[in-house]
């Protein structure tokens, strides 16, 4: 295993800088392995024991799939806050002796907000252009065998969502635990930060 740990190394390191969109699926996934089993090593629970079974790719996220994600759930906050903009408001209306004025400014301050942030999303969805076709992460199932404390060797399988540079973003057993856009787009979180004060 060390052996075949070291060679996946050298072409981590040989590989580093072509650019990625250009290599085939037999380097990536020689890429994604090399950086699972670095990460495996560092951060695995099981030090005692570990043997490659298996590398298979299950899930493929785009930029555009990242767009969609992001502009749904900002549209569901300028829905939310547009209708507790209208209860304040109405409120207000109805009961003219308590000042609902500090509410009806926080909805609206964040109606703003999100409404730029929305418009911002569609601006940099057509400034990519053909970009948002290209991978934001691959999903891979890893499996291996590990030894557990007792010395018996046992099966596992880890759910190892890729970065853009083909390392480890996320390393879990549990399905649930993956990113829901992982990598999110380019251009995004700078876009964001002008926006919101706490961004996301």
């Amino acid at each position: 295993m060390r052996n075949g740990a070291v060679l996946l190394l050298m072409m981590t390191i040989a590989l580093a800088s072509c650019d990625n969109s250009k290599i085939g699926e037999e380097e990536r996934d020689g890429l994604v392995q090399a950086s699972i089993e670095k990460y495996y090593q560092e951060h695995g629970a099981h030090k005692t024991g570990y043997e490659f079974v298996s590398l298979e790719v299950i899930n493929t996220v785009y930029y555009k799939d990242n767009i969609e994600f992001r502009r749904k759930y900002i549209q569901k906050e300028i829905d939310h806050n547009r209708g507790m903009l209208e209860i304040a408001t109405l409120k207000q209306d109805t009961f003219p002796t308590v000042n609902f004025a500090d509410k009806i400014a926080e909805y609206q301050g964040k109606l703003d907000k999100y409404e730029q942030l929305l418009a911002g999303i569609d601006s940099l969805d057509k400034a990519l252009g053909d970009e948002v076709k290209e991978v934001a992460s691959y999903t891979y199932l890893f499996k291996c065998k590990e030894h557990n404390e007792q010395g018996q060797q046992i099966e596992k399988a880890y759910y190892v969502q890729t970065d853009p540079g083909y390392g480890v973003l996320r390393f879990t057993d549990n399905k649930e635990d993956l990113f829901p856009n992982p990598n999110d787009f380019p251009g995004y979180h700078d876009m964001a930060a002008k926006i919101l004060v706490d961004p996301y």
